[in-house]
């Protein structure tokens, strides 16, 4: 059975999110985060937070947080405190809040990017 975390990860990758590693603990230190340009210099950013839990029994410790953030400049992609976000969404869940997302972004561009 295919778990959410899975769905959300392969998500991620169809929709082509870059990844790099989280250097300042904007979740967990060394954490994944995948990010993707949604104008000029305009990102989203999502967090994969406790991915280091990956047995069964710890499998539920994971999850993932997605931020937007105006005016960052892709080289500081892991460096930048999640203080700094215009938009967050905790605990983002595919199945829940995958259509937030979309109207979100839809709301910014006119180009479907996720």
């Amino acid at each position: 059975m295919e778990t959410k975390i899975q769905r959300t990860l392969d998500w991620l990758q169809s929709n082509s999110f870059s990844q790099t590693v989280d250097k300042i603990g904007m979740a967990t230190d060394g954490c994944p985060l995948y990010y993707k340009q949604v104008k000029d210099n305009d990102f989203l950013v999502i967090t994969h937070y406790n991915s280091k839990y990956k047995s069964k029994k710890n499998m539920h410790l994971q999850g993932f947080d997605v931020f937007y953030f105006q005016n960052l400049d892709p080289e500081t992609i892991g460096e930048v405190s999640a203080k700094a976000h215009d938009f967050w969404i905790p605990s983002f869940d595919i199945d829940r809040d995958i259509e937030n997302l979309r109207t979100f972004i839809a709301g910014i561009t006119d180009k479907t990017i996720i």
